[in-house]
């Protein structure tokens, strides 16, 4: 938490710099469609055909609705979180894992708050009318851990270096990274409280510095990408890491600060219990460590045949 203050204090110079309170189209490294677009051809509005050379084609990106402008990421199958300041509204709608189009529409969107310091952020959690099924084939995401808010609270410090999907206006994708260790000789912090326009919250913070990150990939934030997710790849799936939240710069550094959705795993359960005890449902928000190593094919090969043989081993002498 020492860290978190530090930074609010450190970036108050900075968010001075803001672009206003939207975020415009991603600007990717390198930037090639075949590469970095999602779509070959159509999208949301319809006819939509999926990008498999992507060069993150192996990952489910059909959670990513859109009311408008307006993105919504979900997280349960009926609700989503959005940024508060870009409110979506009326009819969302998803491409899902066929390219098929999916509709719902919001019900209702809560503004989350901060308990800790009674501010409110920059975060919605939207409810849609009705349920996402199996059939639907449109994704829910985790979000990361560690969260950086007690009682699941974790390191924050073992998210350094991670690398993040960047996901953009345009439904383009490209990568960054949480320079932690950098940032520390700079006095800077990958966490922080930021405080823009009315919202107050945890920002991570990200830069654009291409000769030493991604070349090609590296991604930051111009102008209309407000809301869109950044996420990190764990074990073949996505988990929903932040929301893309305003623009500033350090020096001539472009920086992109994105609300950290995980600290508010707190607030967010505790809204989905009030639906829950409303509705007679058990809705949940997932929390996954990427802080741990995935084991290799070969390896998960042999711990299967490990525990196979240990159960053998405890059946053959609970039978004796």
């Amino acid at each position: 938490m020492k860290g978190i203050r530090h930074f609010r204090a450190v970036t108050a110079a900075l968010l001075t710099m803001l672009l206003g309170q939207v975020a415009c189209a991603i600007e990717i490294d390198g930037y090639n469609p075949s590469r970095h677009d999602r779509f070959v051809s159509g999208g949301y509005g319809g006819n939509a055909v999926l990008n498999e050379n992507a060069f993150f084609s192996a990952y489910d990106f059909s959670g990513v609705g859109r009311a408008g402008f307006q993105p919504v990421t979900m997280v349960t199958p009926v609700h989503g979180l959005a940024a508060a300041h870009f409110p979506p509204s009326g009819t969302v709608t998803f491409v899902n894992r066929n390219g098929n189009l999916v509709t719902r529409t919001v019900a209702s969107t809560d503004q989350i708050q901060d308990s800790s310091q009674s501010t409110s952020t920059d975060l919605l959690l939207v409810t849609l009318d009705s349920e996402l099924s199996a059939v639907d084939k449109v994704a829910t995401y985790n979000l990361v851990y560690p969260t950086g808010r007690p009682t699941l609270a974790g390191d924050l410090a073992d998210l350094n270096d991670k690398e993040l999907y960047v996901y953009g206006k345009q439904h383009a994708v490209g990568r960054n990274e949480l320079d932690g260790s950098e940032y520390a000789a700079m006095g800077l912090n990958n966490f922080g409280y930021a405080t823009i326009s009315s919202s107050t919250g945890i920002a991570a913070l990200f830069d654009y510095a291409p000769a030493t990150g991604f070349s090609p990939d590296e991604a930051r934030l111009v102008a209309g990408d407000s809301g869109h997710p950044d996420f990190i790849a764990y074990d073949d799936d996505l988990v929903l890491f932040a929301l893309h939240w305003a623009v500033a710069s350090s020096g001539v550094t472009p920086l992109t600060l994105s609300t950290f959705a995980p600290y508010y795993w707190p607030e967010i359960s505790g809204l989905l219990n009030d639906y829950n005890s409303f509705h007679s449902t058990s809705y949940a928000i997932g929390l996954t460590n990427v802080t741990i190593p995935v084991p290799e094919p070969a390896t998960l090969g042999l711990l299967a045949v490990g525990l196979l043989m240990a159960c053998r081993r405890r059946a053959g002498h609970f039978s004796s």
